[in-house]
């Protein structure tokens, strides 16, 4: 049985006025339309409309019918000022400090208790969070009685009362559900009530046995490449509402196929017209207008720093600044050469009206406001609005919501913000207005500083979801893997079925305990697994026609553990293509690779060739194109070891034919250990927390990762000879099960793991505008010791040279950096104490543990004189200097460098 099946199963149920609830509501767009199809091909009336709704839909109106004396608190800014005076006057117990991010997890943690059928004041467990919880509970409920509400979650209990006072309530003669597999605790009893009291029919989703298509890319950059590809090469078969991508990590496939398909198809037209459709953008708080519209506040609360005011100047949103924008872009120059980096009234002191720069041929030429080639902005007129603008946020104190607010209007009026560039931005816009509307009605006589006012408004910002108008039925559709449920097209596309996006980790729900985690969907990873497992078997009874895709790697050159649910037999790798080179009917139509084209053909010949075969370093002068204002850890490696090399390796893309190798190859050999060590740990540490574990439980745990990761190719003997190296046998421990033990003999010295495949970007390099980014292998922490990152290595270490002297071997270095910097995700912002060293795990003869940079000593001064030969090595190729080193040195080139071939 497919989605369509299910849904031609629906019509003559819906034709004869059975009402039927559904969990999506682009599956009841999509059944309303099949509805209105059907009835035409009979030559009936195509107006009429089905009763199908959304669950939620149908509680609403059936509330709201029903003449209630309550009604739900839909409103979150109301919820949260209830919480916020609840918790003025019940302090959360320590180290748990009352603001914003409480009150959001108290919310989400009261809706996920009533709708899994927990009580929020009845927790079993003996703990003082737990009690304070129930505690703020109770006030909360009665705060919300006494103005006649109630939680939103509790609207199925509600509606179960009125059902049992009730002999036939509307619309219920007949009844069919779909779905709901998944439902909350309360919402199934509704249904199960409907059902037993109505005779209401039951619907599963089907689970397909479609035979999908699986593709394996080098990385997600080819991997959108092919799906654009096929996506458009699909078109011939099949109408364009008729195929969909069903995106599984919507986070950052959702970006960029929308931005391809932007590039190749230009804006999707409006109507039924449009070339393809796409999922509900991201929240409002990741807009720009968004984030323009906050800069005034943002300024003044991050410290008044110059780049935060150069980017408000520079907004393309507010149109006073427009007119003077080549000359306000000289602003930050004066400010960086006058040594001025925060402070309004600094910064705005070092702007005069006697002079100003003019940038023109590359060279600075100072005029006198009489003699300009173009009128001066009056600066004074400038920096007072500017000072207006943001003034208001400076100060230090309470004030009403409702001042605020105001403060903010007028800012905007004067500054003429918004300058609206398109669709998108109208609807933001609206957007934000409603939300400052509904702060100044619901909670404008609280009284905040200006920094709980910018995260309630961002809070507010990141619950409002902006979607571009257009028909949901027309152009290829782009939804997410929850959109899909149900649906049916002709052919479906599924890119990134990796480890972590399908099925994605355990939800984080620090209110909830161990035990009612496992009542709510997604609170445990096995949940989340059955959770996947039901949309993937549904995905297969979308279409005929499936194709799944992965990468091998990510985009900062981590590998990708493939899905649970990826089978690799059938599956075909596909080689790399490059836009401008390959034929790719889909990419070529692309503006940025047609203008590749273009400046590929207009580049001047070589004039002349050196009778010389040994070239000098003026050969390797070239200017290099914007991009590289970020790089990873492994480029900056290349970058140290020869300018040329990472010309050849980075820039170019040059790539070494690889040799045959019998065997497991080294770097197949180091993946599979990373791969199992950042599975076992991410497993391990969340059973640590939540019982207790001894060194046996973990060594077994150790073994089922190992299994699963190496399991699908133990059929061949050289996988099975792998696996006894890696676990042991007869008694003789394997590499990991000797890692294991060193490990826990680390534990019992208070070492414990705090995170793993932690990754770091922007961390900027002083004196250097690049920027680097990297990941970080596992990060350990001791309560006296402080914390220290480990780089895993499957072969030989770098010697201590390499590291340290040489400075040929940044990993270490760059990591230590991320981490004393703050700049890794989930470590504190300013860490003391760090160290970094590395694990080698070459054999179980040489297995150890190597610091290189002890967590108890200062590696301060060491990091500076690191970051200054970085930043030396890295301004002198963004300049254009890529001469190997060895012409630099005056030497011969004795590397074992694969590029020595292009190079001499």
């Amino acid at each position: 049985m497919t989605n369509l099946d299910l849904q031609n199963r629906l019509l003559p149920l819906l034709e004869s006025g059975c009402t039927v609830l559904a969990e999506s509501q682009r599956f009841v767009h999509q059944v309303q339309r099949q509805f209105r199809l059907k009835r035409i091909e009979h030559g009936k009336s195509g107006w009429d409309t089905p009763k199908i709704y959304t669950l939620n839909r149908w509680m609403e109106n059936f509330w709201t019918d029903s003449w209630p004396e309550e009604l739900p608190a839909s409103s979150f800014l109301l919820r949260w000022r209830y919480l916020k005076e609840i918790l003025d006057e019940t302090q959360p117990p320590e180290p748990v400090s009352a603001g914003l991010e409480l009150v959001q997890l108290l919310d989400e943690s009261f809706e996920q208790c009533l709708r899994y059928g927990i009580d929020p004041a009845g927790s079993r467990e003996v703990s003082r969070m737990f009690e304070w919880r129930a505690e703020v509970w109770r006030s909360f409920e009665q705060k919300l009685a006494a103005t006649g509400l109630f939680h939103p979650a509790k609207l199925p209990a509600g509606i179960i009362g009125q059902l049992a006072s009730l002999e036939r309530p509307a619309d219920s003669a007949k009844m069919a559900f779909v779905g709901f597999e998944f439902a909350g605790d309360w919402e199934k009893r509704l249904l199960y009530d409907l059902q037993k009291k109505f005779g209401a029919v039951f619907f599963a989703l089907p689970a397909g046995d479609a035979l999908p298509e699986r593709l394996v890319y080098s990385d997600p950059e080819q991997e959108i490449i092919g799906l654009m590809e096929n996506l458009l090469a699909s078109l011939r078969e099949h109408a364009p509402h008729e195929i969909a991508v069903v995106l599984g990590d919507s986070e950052f496939y959702g970006p960029a196929v929308s931005n391809q398909l932007l590039e190749i198809l230009g804006e999707p037209v409006r109507g039924e017209w449009a070339a393809y459709n796409l999922c509900p953008d991201p929240t409002m708080s990741g807009h720009s207008l968004y984030s323009a519209a906050v800069m005034p506040m943002r300024f003044a609360l991050s410290g008044e720093k110059r780049g935060d005011l150069f980017s408000f100047l520079c907004s393309p949103y507010y149109g006073f600044f427009s007119r003077w924008n080549r000359r306000l872009s000289l602003w930050d120059k004066n400010w960086r050469q006058r040594g001025a980096e925060r402070g309004l009234d600094l910064l705005l002191s070092e702007v005069s009206d006697n002079d100003y720069y003019v940038a023109e041929n590359a060279s600075d030429i100072r005029y006198s406001t009489t003699d300009a080639p173009h009128p001066a902005p009056d600066v004074q007129h400038l920096t007072s609005e500017i000072r207006k603008a943001i003034a208001p946020f400076l100060a230090i104190g309470m004030q009403a919501v409702s001042k605020w607010t105001e403060a903010l209007r007028h800012a905007w009026k004067s500054l003429e913000f918004p300058v609206l560039a398109n669709e998108l931005d109208q609807i933001t816009w609206e957007n934000l207005v409603q939300i400052i509307s509904e702060l100044e009605t619901v909670i404008g006589d609280s009284r905040l500083d200006a920094r709980e006012f910018l995260e309630i408004l961002g809070a507010a910002a990141g619950r409002t979801r902006i979607q571009k108008s257009g028909f949901e039925d027309a152009g290829i559709q782009v939804i997410s893997r929850l959109d899909a449920r149900g649906l049916f097209f002709r052919k479906i596309f599924i890119p990134g079925m990796v480890s972590g996006s399908f099925p994605q980790p355990a939800r984080s729900l620090p209110l909830l305990s161990s035990s009612e985690r496992l009542k709510v969907l997604g609170g445990a990873i096995e949940s989340q697994f059955a959770f996947a497992g039901s949309l993937y078997s549904n995905l297969l009874a979308a279409a005929p026609q499936i194709v799944l895709s992965r990468p091998l790697i990510a985009q900062d050159g981590e590998i990708r553990i493939p899905s649970p649910f990826w089978i690799k037999e059938g599956e075909r790798e596909i080689e790399p293509v490059i836009p401008w080179r390959h034929e790719l009917p889909a990419m070529q139509r692309a503006r940025w690779v047609q203008q590749s084209f273009s400046e590929a053909s207009v580049q001047s010949p070589v004039e002349s060739v050196k009778s010389s075969c040994e070239p000098d370093a003026s050969e390797f002068q070239i200017q290099l194109p914007p991009g590289f204002d970020s790089i990873s850890v492994s480029q900056l490696q290349s970058a140290l070891l020869c300018p040329a090399r990472f010309f050849f390796q980075h820039f170019l893309g040059l790539e070494t034919l690889a040799e045959f190798e019998p065997g497991i190859t080294p770097l197949e050999r180091g993946r599979c250990i990373h791969a199992i060590l950042a599975l076992f740990v991410s497993r391990a540490m969340q059973r640590l927390k939540e019982s207790r574990v001894d060194r046996e439980d973990l060594a077994g745990l150790l073994k089922k990762t190992v299994l699963d990761v190496v399991g699908p190719r133990l059929h061949e003997t050289i996988w099975q000879v792998e696996y006894e190296r890696l676990t042991g046998e007869s008694g003789l421990p394997g590499l990991l099960l000797k890692w294991l033990d060193a490990e826990w003999d680390k534990m019992l010295d208070g070492w414990s793991w705090t995170a793993v495949e932690r990754p770091f970007e922007g961390l900027r390099i002083n004196g250097c505008k690049a920027s680097l980014k990297g990941r970080l292998d596992r990060i350990d922490s001791h309560p006296e010791h402080g914390m220290i990152c480990w780089d895993y290595k499957t072969g030989k270490l770098p010697r201590r040279t390499e590291v340290i002297g040489e400075n040929t071997q940044p990993q270490l270095p760059a990591y230590l950096f991320a981490l004393s910097r703050g700049k890794v995700a989930g470590t504190p912002k300013t860490a003391e104490n760090c160290g970094a060293g590395f694990v080698e795990l070459s054999s179980p003869g040489n297995m150890k543990h190597q610091v290189v940079f002890d967590p108890g000593e200062d590696h301060d001064a060491f990091l500076k004189g690191w970051e200054k030969d970085v930043s030396a090595v890295l301004n002198s190729i963004f300049a254009g200097d890529l001469s190997p080193r060895r012409l630099k040195e005056g030497r011969p080139c004795k590397e074992q460098c694969e590029f020595k071939g292009v190079c001499l």
